[in-house]
């Protein structure tokens, strides 16, 4: 491996693992915002911390999924048949699937309720709609905490099938 190959590997994992920490950050907060939300829907502060977050977690969550393709599928460090031969790198994906499925559901909520504020600044969801999106952002956050789990035992080959 050339000297360039290695230092672009080496800037690809450091941009994943920083963005993994502050993504984990940035969902957690999000969640602290959901969870004050649920209490007081229209506090403009809870609500613009809330965004905040969630435009963090946007940019941590391309770069994860953006390095995290990479590394698996860029045939750089490991060869491609790798991780498919995992049988554990399948339930990761899995687990970053489900991930998505919920994020997606969230972010068209939190896209609305960018559009409406931005004609009515007084717009808010109910306790409810926070709620639910609270619940999601927790289930997400769970995942989110198990994958580098998966992720570490990958790298070292436990449930590699040849």
């Amino acid at each position: 491996m050339s000297v360039d190959m290695k230092t672009f590997t080496v800037l690809l994992a450091a941009f994943h693992y920083l963005a993994f920490g502050f993504g984990i950050w940035s969902v957690f907060e999000r969640g602290r915002s959901f969870k004050n939300l649920v209490k007081h829907p229209q506090e403009k502060s809870f609500i613009e911390s809330l965004l905040r977050y969630d435009n963090l977690w946007g940019i941590c969550g391309f770069l994860i999924l953006t390095t995290g393709l990479i590394k698996a599928f860029g045939d750089i460090e490991k060869p491609v048949a790798f991780y498919m031969k995992n049988g554990l790198f399948h339930a990761k994906l899995g687990m970053v699937f489900v991930i998505l499925a919920i994020e997606v559901y969230v972010m068209i909520k939190l896209l609305k309720l960018r559009v409406e504020r931005k004609k009515n600044p007084q717009f808010s969801f109910s306790d409810s709609e926070f709620r639910t999106m609270s619940l999601l952002n927790k289930i997400e956050a769970h995942l989110f905490v198990i994958v580098p789990f998966f992720a570490a035992m990958v790298a070292r080959g436990i449930g590699l099938h040849l």
